[in-house]
């Protein structure tokens, strides 16, 4: 069978071509696709240090206020803020800076490679004295704090308010936590 060269008129040439640029832009998408979900991964991993670091945070500051021998070392400085001083704007940048907080002792370390160190994210918390309660006084009298039902307090009881800030991999990535801790014997 002899096909006539003149009848043909690149039909072929149009509709390979047609079936190319659907398949280029399918992958485009797909390409899109998997680029978003990298960058939401990443998010989510970069959140996650960010409050893992805060709860460290957090942990290191309920340990100072366990080694305070008295309220003494609520003095203004270093996070330390007694009853009397004035609450920091916690947003404010500079709250997180030089001698307004303090710094937790316990860096996080982040591993690049599974054996070396490459950097590491440091909370920041302060450290407020709300004030001093009698456990006994009032309509739901405070008679365990420390050992969750096995401690019994025979003296007034100190709260304080603890917000630490911790930053993740990315300088965007900022997590606050806020806890009250009480404690006897002050």
């Amino acid at each position: 069978m002899k096909v006539n060269a003149k009848k043909q008129q690149g039909a072929i040439l149009v509709i390979s071509l047609l079936i190319l640029a659907v398949i280029t832009m399918i992958s485009l998408a797909g390409m899109r696709t998997a680029t978003m979900e990298e960058k939401m991964a990443s998010n989510i991993r970069d959140r996650s240090v960010a409050f893992q670091s805060a709860e460290r945070g957090m942990l290191d500051a309920e340990a100072v206020i366990l080694g305070f021998v008295n309220i003494a070392a609520l003095n203004g400085t270093n996070g330390l803020l007694g009853e009397t001083d004035a609450e920091p704007d916690y947003f404010d940048p500079n709250t997180w800076t030089g001698t307004n907080s303090a710094v937790s002792p316990n860096p996080i370390p982040l591993e690049a490679d599974g054996t070396t160190v490459s950097r590491t994210v440091t909370p920041r918390f302060v450290v407020k004295h709300i004030g001093n309660v009698d456990p006994f006084v009032g309509a739901n009298p405070v008679t365990t704090i420390g050992g969750y039902g096995q401690q019994t307090i025979s003296s007034d009881v100190n709260l304080f308010k603890v917000i630490t800030m911790s930053q993740g991999l990315s300088p965007n990535s900022i997590v606050f936590l806020q806890s009250y801790f009480a404690r006897s014997g002050l």
